[in-house]
């Protein structure tokens, strides 16, 4: 049999053949690879159902943990709570003719702290109320909240006391009734203010944006004016910051009560008879003496009369587990 004569043949055959076995070992191969795959799968389906299929859904550690977190917020949302409300100004139901004997009370327990304190009051302190003082009559729709603001200008006060300050100058309300004007109290405290405070206007209260509205809470405005030492000035501030009502200092004007006076020069009179000699004849002499320790303090000393105005929170209603 001559082989070169079918040697094309017997190659290709043989290439054919061990292509062929290739291509069936691959296969094989392959098929044991979905196999394997194919099962993999099948059991992550049957381990996904029978989690989805669990009684209860989701596990019971979750839930446990979930209620442990959720009694956790309670519990911080009660504390809260409780530290919020506890310095809360609360409103009072009370008759329009009860509203001008709560105010006169108010006034003469300010008055009776300050005179224990040793602290100047203004005539007639009524705190910017002094027309429902002279017997006007407040709008029923308006009693609540001026209820609200005469129990937080007397708080306000009783701080401004604590503080060891020389003088209260005012304490002023945001006015809100319609037809509000100026009382009588205020024009001639402004005027005294205006002696002493010429370079340094007093910002209005509106001049200063309210704070952003919410359900949960209102906003009070108030302006005090009062005059003390630098020490007791921060004492103040300390006093407000400590205080169980949620107060803001939204403005703080500082003006020393001496400053027209401070690097002026002050005529002294001199030791000997200079002015007596210089004197015309007739004239009175007054006796030469040394300036005093006061008089020759330069500054440190002085009053300091300081305008706050101050933004009062005050939470409108509880905090509910179904609040925004």
């Amino acid at each position: 049999m001559n082989w070169r004569k079918y040697i094309v043949l017997i190659v290709g055959g043989g290439i054919a053949l061990l292509m062929l076995i290739v291509a069936i070992v691959f296969l094989a191969r392959s098929k044991g690879k979905y196999t394997q795959v194919k099962g993999e799968l099948d059991q992550g389906m049957t381990r996904l159902e029978s989690l989805t299929r669990r009684d209860p859904y989701p596990s019971a550690e979750n839930i446990r943990q979930v209620e442990s977190n959720l009694g956790a917020l309670r519990d911080s949302a009660a504390v809260l709570q409780d530290t919020l409300l506890r310095g809360q100004i609360r409103p009072e139901t009370l008759e329009i003719a009860e509203f001008a004997p709560m105010l006169e009370r108010t006034s003469k327990r300010l008055a009776k702290r300050a005179a224990e304190t040793g602290v100047a009051l203004p005539a007639n302190f009524t705190m910017g109320l002094a027309r429902y003082a002279e017997g006007e009559l407040p709008a029923t729709d308006a009693l609540p909240r001026l209820v609200i603001q005469l129990k937080t200008m007397e708080a306000i006060g009783q701080i401004l006391l604590q503080s060891h300050i020389s003088s209260i100058v005012s304490i002023e309300r945001q006015e809100f009734e319609s037809g509000g004007t100026s009382s009588a109290e205020e024009q001639p405290m402004l005027r005294r203010r205006q002696l002493v405070q010429e370079s340094q206007p007093t910002v209005a209260l509106t001049a200063i944006p309210m704070p952003a509205s919410n359900t949960l809470y209102e906003v009070e405005r108030f302006r005090v004016v009062f005059q003390a030492r630098d020490m007791n000035v921060w004492e103040a501030l300390n006093q407000l910051a400590r205080s169980q009502l949620l107060v803001s200092v939204s403005d703080v004007q500082l003006q020393n009560t001496a400053a027209d006076k401070i690097g002026r020069a002050t005529p002294l009179t001199p030791i000997g008879g200079e002015r007596a000699s210089a004197a015309p004849p007739g004239a009175l002499v007054l006796p030469a003496r040394y300036p005093s320790h006061e008089e020759r303090v330069i500054a440190g000393r002085e009053l300091v009369q300081v305008t706050l105005v101050l933004d009062v929170y005050r939470l409108v209603r509880e905090i509910k587990e179904d609040s925004p």
